[in-house]
Parts: C-alpha cells; structure tokens; sequence
C-alpha cells in the first residue's frame, strides 16, 4: 500500500502598524493512492482541494471555510464508446450553435472525464491532425458556442475521452446548415403617379406562390392521424401522409370540429390552415368530451371534394366503467336460470404522469427460455405494481442480442402488438434458441407515455439442452461432465470428442482449453485434427500441451451463436 501526502504551512509575526495582506495562506491539494502500481497506472483515484482561513474573523463571521470537490474514476485502456448521436441546433445567420448529446451514456465506461468538441468548415469522419476548438467536463451534455462567423455552414464532432487520454478517431460528424443571406425570389412593385407626402420610402419585395387552377376538386384526404392529451383539452391533427404538390391548385385545409360524428359540414366550427402546413394543433378544448374532426382541401377557386371522412378522439372520463351483462329474453328452460350474469369491470384515472419503470435495476422482472417450447421465452412481471399507475393501457416488449438501458437504443427490436394491461406474464417466440438475448417491458399509459430508460435482463441459457444437441449426446450430462477422453503423452494430453456439423452451421463453436489453477484458461498450443467424418458427426483429437507442473486441467467449451 501506497500513502503520500503533501502538507505546507505559512507562519509569520504581524506587527500593529501592517495589514493583513493574505486573508487565504494555506491551499493544499492531497492525492490518494490505495494498492500496488497498475497497468496502465490509474493517473488519480481521489483529489480534493481545501481552503482554510487564517486570520482575525470580520464581523459578521464567516460561515463557510473548507470547500471540497471529489473526483472518481476507475481507468483501463478502452477508449470510450464512440458519439454517434448529436443533435445541433443553429441560429439563423450561423453565429451561435447548440450541441446537445443527452442520449449518449457516459457512465458506461466508467472512466470518461471530459469531452473534446471538434469543428470544421467541410464534413469530416477522423479527427487525425485536428485540434479541439472546445474541451468540456464529462458530466456536461450540452454546449452551446457562440461569436461564430455569420453565413457558414460547419460540422461537428463530439469525442469521449478517458482518464488516460485514451480516445477514437473515427468519429460521427453532424452538421449546422445555413441559409444564404440572400434568397432571391422577389415581385417588385412601382408606385405610378404622383408621390403622396411623405413620399414612399423602399421598394416592396415580396415572396409569391403559384397556383394553377383547374375546374376539378382536391382529392378528398381520408386518413391523418389524432393524438389527444388524456383530458381532451389539446388535440393534435397529423396529416403529413396526404401530398398536396401533385394536385398545384390547393391554397388551403379547412378542419371542422364537433362533438358528435360528422354527417354534414353545415353550422360546425371551421379553422382554416396554409397549404404548407401538415400538422395542427387545437387547445383550450372542452375537457373530458369526444372531439371529431373533418379536413377538407380547398382550391384557388374554392372548390373541394363532398366525400370526406371524419376521425375521432375519444377521451377517457376520470371514471371510466364499462360493462358487459348477458339477459336471457324468451321462455326460461327447466331448471329456470339463476342468475343474470354481469362482468367486465374497468377503472381508468387519466393523467399526465409517465408511468413507472417495468424493467428497471431493481424490478421483479425474470426471464427464462422455455423447457416446454423449442426456441421460446417466457418473461414474467407480475411483480410490477400496475394499480398503483392507474392509467396504464398496455405493455411493450423490446429485445436485442446485446444489453441494452435504453429503447431507443440502436438494434433493439420491438415484439409487434404488445400486450394489454391486466397481462404480467408471456411467452415471447422468435429465433431465440441461437443465441442469448436480453429484453425489457414498458408500461404505456392512456395518452401514449412510457419511461423508455430499462435494465435489460438476459436469457443467460441460449437454449435448453444445446449441448446434447452440439455434442450428439443420446442424453443430458451430469452436470459439469461432458463426452470427452484422452490420455497423456510425455509432451501432450489427448482428447476425443464429437461434435455436430448441424450445429457448426449452426452457428455453436467448439473450444479445447487448458488451465493450471482451474481460473485462467488458455488456447495457447492447443491443435485439433478431424480424424472421421460421416457426413452428419465429427470425431476431433485435440493435442493439448503438457505442462510443467505434475497437474494440468483440461475442458471443451461450447458457444452457441459464434460467441468467444
């Protein structure tokens, strides 16, 4: 063990006539080290820098005296993950730009310290031969650079870098993209006549749109897209699929509003909206009310086509109980029946708050592979608290063949459909039986929230029974005994096995490794020879080196899916 400290101190006489120049005489900055020299070296465990006063207190007194900041940081020779989402935002003449990577994940490596923010004026994909125009602390997730020159367009780069300096150069560019400052398209309008008083100052420019009408109506639009907040108090129209450019004679989208099924357009509310325009958003509506809307297209001469279709958002009461009752009608049988049956009954209580994680660190949530099933895997979270969320609807189910604490996560696949609130157990069937995979569960509410923040959890087994099938077995292994023999030679110990050509397509490798200490194993030496073959099962004789200890420990590891 390792324990160094600095400590210096500062001592003098002060006579009546002199002031006290030095309110702060002692900083002291003391560094930690707890075990034997690493490879690499861990270039700090702990830092910490402390004030003292020294000196007559004024009055009133000082409250504070020591001030300390602690650093962790546990260091190895990875270089952090590489940045591949930033989000930039740019001003409109290209004199401040805002970066914001709050998606990347900075506490996976573990030893990230700070950020190094590159720009350029061309696109790049390597930092080589490039200085950081900016370095920010590792706990920063935006930045915002300003004083730029106006009316360039630039690229950027954000780089993780570790306690060692330790770094990729291939990076993600993302870029801020500038409008010219000057777009020409202009209608110049001259006054003819004479000049009022004052006189006109400027000439008019102006931006003009071009429509070519023509005597047929718009196409009727007939599917966009609803999504209400719970209370019904703000609606969103979404009718971005519709494309109005082929049609060159559409000036405007007319939305009616009522509160029942839209049979005719005469009387209801009407909000007219550009052309340009794809997407409304209505507020201030009556709460806790079913809302229909119609959107009609309108040409330049105010034609527009009578068979629309209307969409409706529904909104859930702070109450919502539903039944469903069966009534014999006609002449009871004999015995006469008992009873009228009544059941179904569901409460929903709408609100505004995402509900809690399913599949968190610390959730009840387990998941197996099938011992009934060939390639399924059954997830159960029935230890979620669903009634304390109150407007939980459904949930979702993620997978990917990697950990993964985030949904929206590259690579993670959703299973379609999902599953109904009331539903804490399922069995998930896919291509689960090559390799393990890790999944999560989601709780969705009423207006479509859900925490996409999880813990994956794994399936740990790829397969149930995978070995038998690698190895050709008639039957399952006592645990930690597998089909192998051999024997010892003055240089090499050799070993027998077969395996399954099925399973090598498959995907499954085979491994002969050796160990001393039965804790570190290696492959070093080891030489392996197919000495039959008919077609379905191979027989392989491993040569494993003898070492030069009286003991040597040998094994055959399996691993489905190519793994190492």
């Amino acid at each position: 063990m390792l324990l160094g400290g600095v400590l210096t101190s500062l001592s003098g006489r002060v006579f009546a006539a002199e002031a006290l120049l030095m309110p702060e005489v002692i900083t002291r900055e003391i560094g930690l080290h707890v075990g034997g020299l690493q490879t690499p070296v861990v270039q700090f465990v702990e830092t910490r820098e402390v004030a003292l006063f020294v000196g007559i207190e004024p009055e009133p007194p000082y409250r504070q005296v020591e001030s300390r900041e602690v650093a962790m940081v546990v260091s190895d020779e990875t270089p952090p993950l590489r940045m591949e989402d930033l989000k930039v935002w740019v001003s409109p003449t290209g004199d401040t730009v805002e970066l914001d990577w709050s998606l990347y994940a900075p506490f996976k490596p573990r030893d990230l310290t700070h950020y190094e923010i590159f720009m350029a004026e061309a696109a790049f994909t390597s930092i080589e031969g490039m200085t950081p125009y900016v370095r920010v602390d590792g706990e920063a997730f935006t930045q915002t650079i300003s004083g730029l020159s106006q009316w360039t367009d630039r690229f950027f780069a954000v780089v993780p870098v570790d306690g060692l300096g330790n770094r990729l150069s291939e990076v993600v560019y993302s870029g801020a993209y500038v409008l010219q400052p000057e777009v020409i398209a202009r209608e110049l309008a001259f006054f003819n006549g004479i000049e009022p008083d004052p006189a006109y100052r400027q000439v008019e420019s102006r931006e003009v749109d071009l429509v070519v009408s023509d005597a047929l109506p718009p196409p009727a639009l007939t599917d966009f897209q609803l999504v209400p907040s719970p209370t019904g108090k703000v609606v969103t129209l979404d009718w971005s699929e519709y494309n109005p450019y082929p049609v060159r004679d559409i000036v405007r989208f007319d939305i009616y509003r009522s509160d029942r099924p839209i049979t005719s357009l005469d009387g209801l509310e009407r909000t007219a909206v550009g052309m340009g325009l794809h997407q409304w958003t209505f507020t201030g509506l009556p709460e806790w009310q079913d809302h229909y809307f119609a959107i009609i297209p309108v040409d330049g001469v105010g034609n527009y086509d009578g068979g629309f279709v209307w969409s409706a958002a529904y909104i859930l009461q702070p109450e919502v109980i539903t039944r469903e009752s069966v009534l014999f009608v006609g002449m009871e049988p004999d015995p006469p029946y008992r009873y009228v049956e009544a059941r179904e009954v569901g409460l929903v209580v709408a609100d505004d708050t995402t509900p809690a994680p399913v599949t968190a660190a610390t959730s009840d949530f387990s998941v197996n592979v099938s011992n009934t099933f060939y390639g399924l895997v059954n997830l159960d979270w029935s230890g979620f608290d669903l009634w304390s969320q109150r407007d939980v609807v459904r949930y979702r189910l993620f997978y990917r063949d990697s950990f993964f604490s985030d949904v929206r996560e590259s690579g993670v696949m959703e299973v379609p459909g999902g599953l109904q609130n009331g539903n804490e157990v399922t069995g998930v069937s896919a291509a689960f039986e090559k390799k393990v995979y890790y999944f999560a569960v989601v709780a969705e509410d009423v207006a479509g929230n859900y925490n996409p923040m999880v813990y994956a959890r794994s399936t740990k087994e790829p397969m149930p029974d995978f070995l038998e099938f690698a190895l050709n077995a008639g039957k399952p292994f006592a645990e930690g005994i597998l089909p192998i023999n051999g024997e010892w030679t003055p240089l090499f110990g050799t070993y027998d096995y077969t395996r399954n050509k099925a399973a090598m397509q498959g995907g499954m490798r085979f491994y002969v490794e050796w160990s001393d200490n039965l804790f570190i194993w290696h492959r070093t030496g080891v030489t392996e020879e197919v000495v039959s073959d008919d077609g379905t099962i191979e027989t392989v004789r491993a040569l494993v080196p003898r070492g030069d200890e009286a003991r040597r420990f040998t094994r055959l590891k399996v691993v489905p899916g190519g793994g190492r």
